[in-house]
């Protein structure tokens, strides 16, 4: 059956280019959307001491939960993804099969959905700073609260996904029993900060000079873009002679839900995550401190979060790891779909 890749919302103005994996899907098995809920879990107060007031999470719930209520997992979006956008990583050949467990796909914060810069009721101007942990706390309350859990069998998540992941199993050990981290980063090393303080350059000095939106949009998803793959697997899909066609497509009018205000927020969140600050910078010794059992997946050739970092903390927990050496980058979970989709499949109903 042919497989059709398909962009978040727009493949101009949303970051999530280049995490196109989880939208990699089969062109003729898609499903009804379950319907977007928002909870208002009230005031949060956050990591830095402020407040996020009426704090609203959004989220969908693909599959049934069952009598025992065993069989939850927790899927949160990667940077600038919605749980609309999960759908597509979600059913029978693809990450996790709805048939088997009720997926929650949540909303991280600041990503234009749940409460953001761009929705914020008292002003994107009034918008604390939010971090990682702070993303994963409002979907303890949205769990816990909301949806009356006291317990998920599983986390699943990408990119920032896998940061809330990591983060999720140090703010709540023995929580979860399972977590699946891939392209994964538990905390971000020096090239991955690089990237992320270039987005912030790009955003305020783009402001400061008064350029328009659109076009700070633009080289910011040039540069995603650049990051997503290797200059192998970029050469591949697109031939020279494509290339200005290609190139046209970059001029697109900017997205009225995730704002360049969202997109700077999150930005922020990911320099911010460090799931050692509070072991003493230790790998080690976070590791002694997860209660839940782990399997990560990394790609050898991404260029977007390096995999090093996530390498290391597989060794220091003594977890299951895959190794992804395809040419597809920070992409590879979607190149090696039938791989990666069975590997999770083994471990999420393995004892």
């Amino acid at each position: 059956m042919r497989t059709t890749i398909f962009f978040n919302r727009s493949t101009v103005y949303n970051p999530g280019i280049f995490f196109v994996l989880f939208l990699l899907v089969l062109a003729s098995s898609a499903k009804a959307q379950p319907e977007l809920q928002i909870a208002n879990i009230g005031d949060l107060k956050l990591e830095n001491g402020e407040t996020l007031y009426n704090c609203k999470v959004g989220y969908r719930i693909f599959g049934r939960l069952n009598e025992t209520k065993s069989n939850a997992i927790l899927y949160p979006t990667w940077f600038g993804g919605t749980s609309e956008e999960i759908q597509y990583s979600i059913g029978k050949g693809r990450f996790i099969d709805s048939a088997k467990y009720c997926i929650i796909a949540v909303d991280a914060l600041g990503n234009g959905i749940s409460s953001s810069p761009s929705n914020y009721e008292k002003g994107k101007e009034n918008f604390p700073d939010i971090s990682i942990r702070d993303m994963v706390n409002s979907q303890f309350k949205l769990v816990t609260d909301e949806l009356g859990l006291n317990n998920l069998y599983a986390l699943v998540g990408g990119s920032m996904g896998s940061m809330q992941v990591f983060e999720w199993t140090i703010a709540y050990p023995g929580f979860v029993k399972k977590a699946i981290p891939y392209a994964p980063a538990p905390y971000c090393t020096s090239y991955d900060l690089l990237r992320w303080n270039i987005y912030l350059h790009i955003i305020e000095s783009g402001r400061k000079a008064e350029m328009p939106d659109k076009d700070i949009y633009k080289t910011l998803n040039m540069l995603s873009y650049h990051s997503a793959t290797t200059p192998e697997e970029r050469n591949a899909r697109i031939k020279r002679e494509e290339f200005d066609s290609f190139f046209k497509t970059f001029d697109k009018e900017p997205s009225n839900v995730f704002t360049l205000d969202d997109w700077r927020c999150l930005v922020k969140a990911m320099i911010k995550h460090d799931i050692t600050r509070l072991f003493n910078g230790s790998l080690e010794e976070t590791a002694k401190a997860v209660k839940t059992k782990f399997f990560i997946i990394i790609s050898e050739t991404d260029h977007v979060l390096i995999p090093t970092p996530a390498i290391k903390f597989a060794e220091a927990l003594n977890c299951k790891l895959l190794r992804l050496t395809n040419n597809c980058g920070h992409l590879a979970p979607g190149c090696d779909m039938e791989k990666v989709s069975q590997a999770m499949s083994d471990f999420l109903d393995s004892e």
